[in-house]
């Protein structure tokens, strides 16, 4: 396997150190229809979320935020 750089290792959140370690990431979904978040959200059997559009510039996606 190829050395990765420390840019690369903070990206990926692996360690710098010898060895390395894995922390989870919190990935967020996008879908392209307001449908598709809401078909994915019943299908997860979320109970409290809300479709929002994210404002990153010209985004046309759509986000489910689970609401606590």
């Amino acid at each position: 396997m190829a050395k990765l750089h420390t840019r690369q290792k903070r990206y990926k959140l692996i360690s710098t150190s010898f060895g390395g370690f894995r922390r989870p990431r919190n990935k967020t979904k996008s879908f392209s229809s307001e449908e598709s978040a809401r078909k994915w959200a019943e299908e997860k059997k979320l109970k409290n979320y809300e479709i929002v559009k994210p404002c990153m510039g010209l985004s046309k996606k759509f986000k489910v935020v689970v609401k606590e």
